[in-house]
């Protein structure tokens, strides 16, 4: 598979993008609540935060999490982008000196 110019750059910045995303995550703080027999487990979203340094969470908290769903979901937009934007190009080189 030969890769035109325009389509190497839109690779290496898919790239540059799925590196941050892992670098970057999304977090989520889990807490339980509830009182007596009625426990219940409440998740939130923490943000963004490197990956060696998650997010603060308190005593009430249980603890902070990348969260997965959220990151396949990003990278299944991104994939999808990348893989539109290198078909949309394919033939981008030969258009130009036409």
């Amino acid at each position: 598979m030969n890769l035109n110019k325009n389509q190497k750059r839109v690779l290496l910045a898919g790239v540059v993008l799925i590196l941050a995303m892992f670098l970057v995550p999304p977090w989520t703080k889990t807490a339980h609540e509830g009182m007596g027999s009625r426990h219940y487990e409440v998740r939130t979203f923490a943000g963004y935060s490197f990956l060696l340094n998650p997010p603060y969470h308190d005593r009430y908290e249980e603890g902070v999490t990348v969260d997965d769903k959220l990151l396949l979901t990003q990278l299944a937009f991104l994939a999808a982008i990348v893989t539109g934007a290198m078909i949309y190009l394919k033939d981008s080189e030969q258009k130009a000196f036409r």
